[in-house]
């Protein structure tokens, strides 16, 4: 997939992004590649730039498989975020 290296549309994925973390959350797997996104790397340089492996992030942001706590850290981090549990409903 091309890396978005228009600033436009990353401040549009960013914004949309924002929108929707405080309305209702988002999955950590859309999460993970708008997050990547707005960095406009692709998924290797962005698992260089984290250090996790490629087929880790491929599982993220599929949504599959079992990602360890350690790990989302890791992807959040760049962000400044970092996992929290909240009340809902």
């Amino acid at each position: 997939m091309a890396k978005l290296r228009d600033k436009d549309k990353r401040n549009q994925i960013r914004h949309e992004l924002d929108v929707r973390l405080d309305a209702s959350g988002v999955p950590v797997a859309e999460l993970s590649k708008s997050l990547r996104k707005m960095l406009g790397k692709d998924q290797v340089e962005f698992c260089q730039m984290v250090g996790i492996s490629l087929s880790t992030l491929r599982k993220i942001e599929q949504g599959r498989g079992n990602v360890t706590v350690a790990t989302l850290d890791k992807v959040l981090a760049p962000f400044g975020l970092s996992l929290a549990v909240v009340r809902y409903g």
